[in-house]
């Protein structure tokens, strides 16, 4: 190992000082070795190869974040070798998703082996993602699409072994079920930490095992997709948004979905349903349960309320978990949430219009069309929350924490920077921050007028 480093010193150093960032890029390259259990297997793989000693080096320049997590799974550097590594997303040219795919194909008999046969596949495609983002600035707008795509692929090939692995216990599955994506996931914009917010419906034959058979399928496919076996984990899964939070069944009826929406469910519960997006189980109950979500959604509701609730809602917020710090864009004022609430607002105060997909972009958009808000206003909020989500996009591939916009790496501003097709990172954020008093009183604006 000592004989292969010192080999490498002088190309690693060479490297190093290429980056512009010399000091970022060797505390990562420090991180990463010492990370490593056996580095001889690694450093042999370096010397064979020099592209990826290059792209690795130019990887903890610009994310300190990635080092540690190479150290750890320094596998994770063979899936470097396949010539489409760097090829578009939706190209699939490395074959990760149709891979996933396959896995209920080759283990829906048995969970664990779907579990791990998903894990291995999982951990490259999610590292072709992140290493493809941080090396194409152009690859941005499009890494949200691929990080939510994986999240379902994985989702879907899991689903068939926890309904066999009640099966095994419980007997037949009775009846349908769909799972359903909210918050970020439900609206595909997902960034590389994001968490999954996940909802069970299920529709039974009306006995008296339907509850109890898909609380135990919804169960197992928690620990499928959040447990920690020898492959490493996938997602940790959320439920806090399903009906009556942590209160209520994991899984709820399509009937006790409508009835719940319908007469108990409070402003931000409504507020998120508009994300609601169903990604795996039955088809027909897909259909069903999209209907159920449009037409609890077109219903009238007290708009004094409604905007009372949001306001006091985001003061709230404002108060009990305020902004670490003027770069923390999703917390600060006339950031990310005002945006979000200001969309969901829209859907809330105007059920009679056709929204559409219900993204945020197209709402604010059609808003526009429907004289809800001024052009200007809608420049000025698009070009917000598209800064924003380029930020968290970047902010969360790189950085292990959020950090103050004078504390990222040099690299990463200009790699963040070039992404937002802006000038320079320091008039991305002076632009943002001019930004910030607009949104927030185009936000009061709505929710007082």
């Amino acid at each position: 190992g000592r004989q292969l480093l010192s080999a490498l010193s002088r190309r690693i150093f060479q490297l190093i000082a290429e980056t512009g960032n010399p000091d970022v890029a060797y505390d990562g390259f420090r991180t990463f070795l010492n990370g490593l259990s056996a580095g001889v297997q690694t450093l042999a793989l370096l010397e064979a190869k020099p592209r990826i000693l290059r792209d690795l080096i130019s990887i903890f320049s610009i994310a300190p974040k990635m080092a540690k997590s190479l150290g750890d799974e320094p596998e994770l550097l063979e899936a470097m070798l396949d010539g489409d590594f760097s090829a578009d997303y939706a190209d699939d040219a490395c074959g990760h998703f149709a891979a996933i795919k396959s896995v209920p194909e080759q283990y829906a008999s048995d969970l664990e082996d779907s579990m791990n046969a998903v894990r291995r596949v999982f951990r490259d495609a999610h590292f072709r993602i992140k290493f493809k983002l941080l090396n194409d600035p152009s690859s941005w707008d499009h890494s949200s699409d691929a990080f939510s795509d994986l999240a379902d692929l994985c989702v879907n090939a899991l689903e068939p072994a926890a309904v066999k692995a009640a099966e095994k216990s419980l007997g037949d599955a009775p009846g349908e079920w769909v799972i359903c994506a909210l918050g970020k996931h439900g609206s595909r914009e997902l960034t590389a930490n994001s968490d999954l917010d996940l909802m069970v419906i299920y529709e039974g034959k009306g006995g008296v095992n339907d509850a109890p058979f898909y609380t135990r399928a919804t169960q197992r496919l928690i620990t499928a997709l959040s447990a920690q076996t020898e492959e490493g984990r996938l997602y940790e899964a959320d439920m806090q948004l399903r009906p009556s939070g942590k209160a209520g069944p994991v899984a709820v009826s399509l009937k006790a979905f409508g009835e719940y929406y319908r007469n108990e469910a409070w402003t931000w519960e409504l507020m998120a349903l508009t994300r609601l997006r169903v990604i795996a189980g039955s088809n027909d109950l897909a259909e069903k349960v999209m209907a159920a979500k449009e037409t609890l959604l077109s219903h009238p509701r007290d708009p004094t309320k409604t905007k009372t609730d949001i306001m006091d809602m985001r003061n709230r917020l404002l108060r009990d978990r305020p902004a670490k710090h003027s770069f923390d864009l999703k917390l600060t004022q006339g950031g990310l949430i005002d945006i979000e609430f200001m969309a969901q607002a829209m859907q809330l105060l105007h059920p009679d219009k056709n929204w559409k997909t219900r993204s945020v972009l197209n709402v604010i958009e059609q808003s526009k069309g429907y004289g809800l808000v001024s052009e200007a206003d809608t420049e000025t909020i698009i070009r917000q929350y598209t800064h924003i989500n380029c930020i968290q996009t970047y902010q969360r591939v790189a950085l292990s924490t959020s950090l103050p916009a004078d504390d990222w790496p040099s690299v990463l501003k200009d790699r963040t920077a070039k992404a937002a097709g802006a000038q320079s990172f320091s008039k991305l954020v002076t632009d943002i921050n001019a930004d910030k008093p607009l949104v927030w009183q185009i936000l009061c604006n709505q929710l007082q007028n």
